[in-house]
């Protein structure tokens, strides 16, 4: 088969294959740290059931028939008065688009400014989902090294001089290094973004998951010329399956998502998206969101309790609570492993 040549640079991903395996057979006899599923118990079953038993009874037609590839209009409000409601992202001039999870947002946003050999500056190392959308639609990578409040400036200024069209950043708890970038480098970044003419990817899938410190400012709330595209996900907070994804940017540029996402998928699923609405509208997100951060402080806790109890040998770096394992770990006898798992399924 003569397969394009940009997908020789785009590597399957290891995370997606546990999350396959995990999924394919309900349950599996470990514990993985690898991907991103959120527990259990904080996804809200009783909830979700009902508001879908209740929107299939009354709005069955809406639901089984097309939609707008814009996203569901009740939905497009709900979510950005929900995005909106401690700091201002979304303002008059900005408009939403639902998209079928976080991950097809990013993948419309390389559409819409890569074309073939283009660059991207990404923050290194970084989400690999990102890097293969960006490759997969021809873009080169340019990676900028992190430091302990987010990227190294004089390389990222380096990297913009090179002539990139999008910077893509996760300033919250940043995927996999769990890095968040400090205020003063979130203005840095954009003033640097508007000198050299870079359009900014933000992504925001774990910001409402912050168990400790305060919160910090989005880019997003920062931007004055429209350069900043912002991406937030329901899945970490509501629901990972029923895939929708907001993305925050000025009209024009959601103009072009639209387009894209028509040649795509034509729309996100209705009943999710209806669903998402009747949600974020009569659940108190304040207490639900209280609730999942006491529920994976908790786990956090307990966590770092048996890894100080259980581990030999342990390379951590600690960020505001968020934990990443480098190096080889080394666990003690067996019994002590077997133990360690049994304490997790415990919780």
């Amino acid at each position: 088969m003569r397969y394009a040549d940009k997908m020789k640079n785009v590597k399957k991903s290891a995370i997606r294959s546990v999350m396959a395996d995990a999924s394919e057979n309900g349950t599996v006899d470990y514990i993985s740290f690898a991907s991103g599923f959120p527990d259990p118990e904080a996804i809200p079953q009783e909830k979700l059931e009902e508001v879908g038993h209740k929107i299939l009874q009354e709005k069955t037609y809406e639901v089984l028939q097309y939609g707008s590839a814009q996203g569901y209009t009740g939905l497009i409000e709900s979510s950005k008065s929900f995005i909106n409601k401690h700091e201002c992202i979304c303002t008059s001039d900005d408009d939403i688009i639902i998209t079928t999870g976080s991950q097809q947002g990013l993948d419309l946003v390389s559409k819409i400014f890569c074309d073939e050999g283009d660059y991207v500056v990404v923050e290194n190392p970084s989400y690999l989902g990102a890097l293969n959308s960006f490759k997969c639609n021809g873009a080169k990578l340019l990676g900028v090294s992190l430091e302990e409040d987010g990227v190294n400036l004089k390389e990222l200024e380096e990297a913009f001089k090179k002539g990139p069209k999008v910077f893509y950043t996760i300033p919250n708890f940043q995927n996999p290094t769990g890095v968040t970038t400090s205020l003063e480098k979130r203005k840095e970044i954009y003033n640097l973004a508007v000198k050299y003419d870079v359009v900014i990817l933000e992504d925001n899938p774990y910001g409402y998951l912050r168990i400790t410190g305060e919160e910090v400012p989005s880019i997003k709330s920062l931007d004055q010329d429209h350069r900043v595209v912002y991406a937030a996900s329901l899945s970490k907070i509501i629901s990972p399956g029923m895939r929708t994804g907001i993305i925050c940017a000025s009209k024009d540029i959601i103009s072009k998502l639209f387009m894209a996402k028509q040649s795509g998928d034509n729309h996100t699923n209705n009943l999710s998206q209806y669903m998402m609405d009747a949600f974020l509208r009569e659940t108190d997100m304040d207490a639900h969101i209280k609730h999942l951060q006491s529920l994976y402080a908790k786990k956090c806790n307990f966590m770092l309790e048996m890894i100080k109890k259980y581990f030999i040998l342990l390379f951590m770096s600690l960020n505001q609570k968020v934990v990443c394992l480098y190096g080889l770990i080394y666990l003690m006898e067996s019994e002590c492993q077997n133990s360690f798992s049994l304490l997790l399924r415990s919780m």
